[in-house]
């Protein structure tokens, strides 16, 4: 996640000063307002007020990463609740002293929980997936066309994140992957060293590839 709205504020409110200077400066007679009479002060306005528009744009896309991160954070934080849901459900699961009724219950219940899983690992917020990777506009999760008999989801993205920019010309990393919330890690392997893998599984190396 990324927190630079402090350091942000800090270039805003010095561009502000800066310019509330020079307006000062030009409204009590001291400076002039064509460029022609003084190239040098025209430049350095042009200068101030141009930063100060990148600046503000910076601002608008660090305010909506924080938005788009706090819906993340909420989104996991839901799957973690559900997560627990069926482990109770599943010890519940292990009583002898349920029925069949009981149990389909049970399995209803836990396919409830499965869908809302589903739903939160693949929430859409103004048009971005936000679990998918570089391509926000994909879907993260993707079901099989026979998904009610076998239940398989495929993942509809990559493991690479959106960049944002913090500052002019410095970029950060924004969010994270479903492969990062949602996908656990098998055997792994060391340079050299054989890997062992089924149909259907994803080999990733240390770069996301």
């Amino acid at each position: 996640m990324i927190d630079t709205s402090r350091s942000m504020i800090y270039h805003i409110r010095n561009l502000n000063a800066e310019s509330q200077r020079i307006s000062y400066s030009m409204a009590s007679g001291d400076a002039i307002e064509k460029g022609s009479d003084d190239a040098m002060l025209h430049g350095r306005i042009i200068n101030v007020e141009d930063r100060l528009r990148v600046t503000e744009s910076l601002k608008l896309q660090l305010e909506k990463s924080k938005a788009l991160n706090d819906t993340a954070d909420q989104n996991m934080s839901d799957v973690k609740d559900a997560l627990d849901f069926i482990k109770n459900d599943l010890m519940k699961a292990l009583n002898d002293g349920m029925d069949r009724s009981d149990k389909l219950a049970l399995a209803t219940n836990l396919r409830g929980i499965r869908e809302n899983i589903f739903d939160r690992v693949n929430v859409e917020v103004d048009g971005e997936y936000l679990f998918t990777g570089s391509v926000t506009t994909k879907p993260t999760l993707v079901k099989d066309d026979d998904f009610k008999l076998n239940g398989q989801v495929d993942f509809g993205g990559d493991g690479f994140l959106r960049k944002i920019a913090v500052q002019s010309g410095t970029y950060r990393d924004r969010g994270v992957t479903a492969y990062d919330v949602s996908f656990y890690t098998s055997p792994k392997a060391a340079p050299g060293e054989s890997l062992t893998f089924s149909a259907g599984q994803k080999i990733i190396n240390e770069k996301g590839n």
